[in-house]
Formats: C-alpha cells, sequence, structure tokens
C-alpha cells in the first residue's frame, strides 16, 4: 500500500502522472492523515483551508464512520471547488488548485 502511494507522488518531466491535475498544480507534498475518529476531521480541514493537499486513509474505521468523513471531506471540497482522487481502497487525496 506504502509503494502505491509513493508511486502516486512521483511525476514525470511535465508534472503529470497518471493524468491527474494534482502533479501540475502542487509543489507541496501532501499531509497524510490516519483519522481515528469523526472529531480529526477538523485538522484535516484545516489543511485543505490553506490550498494544501492531503491524503486521508480512513481503512481502520469502521464503515459508518469511513462514510461519514469521505462525505463530508468531498462536501467541503467540493464547496472549494476542489477535488478528490481515490488513490487506493479506503485511501483518498484531496486538494483545492
Amino acid at each position: 500500500m506504502l509503494e502505491k502511494i509513493k508511486d502516486a507522488l512521483k511525476t514525470d518531466k511535465k508534472g503529470v502522472k497518471n493524468g491527474s491535475p494534482f502533479y501540475s498544480y502542487h509543489k507541496i507534498p501532501p499531509q497524510v492523515f490516519f483519522p481515528t475518529s469523526f472529531d480529526e476531521v477538523d485538522q484535516i480541514t484545516s489543511v485543505i483551508e490553506r490550498h494544501h493537499p492531503v491524503i486521508v486513509n480512513v481503512s481502520s474505521l469502521v464503515i459508518k464512520d469511513r462514510y461519514r468523513i469521505i462525505d463530508f471531506l468531498s462536501g467541503y471540497i467540493f464547496a472549494l471547488k476542489g477535488t478528490r482522487e481515490k488513490l487506493e481502497n479506503s485511501i483518498y487525496m484531496f486538494y483545492v488548485k
């Protein structure tokens, strides 16, 4: 799993990987979060608000909390006209252009 994330963060000469616009806009490496409850969403949104990319791994949460966090962050990123990418099962990247 970690190798897939590292591979996803690599870029080619043009700054684009797998057709993702993330790599052409951001020079800041994403901050990785492993939330243990919904209460940690405030920390994640404060990073996104500063237009820093985040990777959120919700694999350790129960299904109900996984959906709640991803749904909330998806709505938040939509309101900021940002993007959500699914990197792997239960691992998502959120960023604002």
